[in-house]
């Protein structure tokens, strides 16, 4: 085996099919340490994009990439504000594939197919219609934890 194939292998034993929609909404360091023992060369990105060979093109990825800061009274920074949600999360962050939504406490990046769904949300209610998790609703996205 590989450590592309296994990984491949993981997803697809998860529940997670081709084109599929999926909020992932997990710590890695699991999951991450336990192909790290098989594949000492495993880097986050190779886990990444795992996952994207699966979904992409007609699927969606989101994932949280949230930041509790600005309740202390701390800018937020829509450029520079790091997700506080694990390595996954701000690895997804700051790659070029992945637009991250408005909200300064309740932020997403999201890449693939629905991404325009959630251009421009900027919602004043976090859990409104008006909200990126109306649009998680909306498309049945898979919760993956």
């Amino acid at each position: 085996m590989s450590l592309k194939s296994d990984l491949n292998n993981f997803w697809l034993n998860s529940g997670i099919n081709k084109g599929d929609n999926i909020l992932l909404h997990s710590n890695i360091k699991r999951t991450f340490f336990y192909f790290k023992k098989q594949y000492k060369n495993l880097k986050v990105d190779d886990y990444f994009e795992s996952i994207l060979n699966i979904i992409l093109p007609s699927g969606t990825l989101v994932l949280p990439t949230f930041n509790f800061d600005f309740n202390r009274g701390i800018t937020f920074d829509y450029y520079k504000t790091e997700s506080q949600m694990g390595s996954l999360t701000e690895f997804a962050r700051i790659s070029k594939l992945s637009y991250r939504t408005l909200n300064p406490v309740y932020s997403f990046a999201v890449i693939g197919n629905l991404s325009k769904k959630f251009y421009g949300i900027d919602n004043k209610s976090w859990y409104s219609k008006q909200s990126p998790f109306q649009v998680l609703n909306d498309y049945n996205f898979k919760i993956l934890s």
